[in-house]
């Protein structure tokens, strides 16, 4: 099982659950060099299917939109960020990740999430 400190976990951090999820095994995440946390996966019952590569539903999302889809790297206070969002908005942490990342970059965020389609603190275009 691969261990990581969490400053090597947060460069990367999208990509090792990505790892993680399409079949990697768990990971361990240490802080002062203790385990704190480990990323796995949940058993979802019926499985579920996976995810077509990123190009694909990059390349479908130019097609969908007549704006180009933009890709952004997370800084540290985008999650300071994700904890002041005007309220009310739900508690899903990823969620409020995403949000407040478009926030900053003035970004139209593509969703099909009807609770982020409903916020209004951000720009919203719903995938169909």
């Amino acid at each position: 099982m691969k261990t990581l400190n969490i400053a090597e976990a947060r460069q990367n951090f999208s990509a090792l659950v990505d790892e993680v999820r399409f079949g990697g095994e768990p990971v361990v995440i240490s802080k002062y060099g203790r385990p704190a946390v480990m990323i796995t996966t949940l058993a979802v019952p019926g499985g579920g299917a996976k995810p077509p590569p990123p190009r694909d539903w990059r390349d479908e999302l130019e097609l969908r939109h007549p704006y180009r889809g933009q890709s952004f790297s997370m800084a540290p206070d985008i999650a300071l960020a994700s904890a002041e969002l005007p309220e009310p908005f739900h508690r899903d942490p990823a969620d409020r990740l995403i949000v407040a990342q478009a926030r900053r970059s003035r970004a139209t965020l593509v969703t099909a999430d009807r609770k982020i389609l409903a916020y209004p603190h951000v720009k919203t275009a719903p995938w169909e």
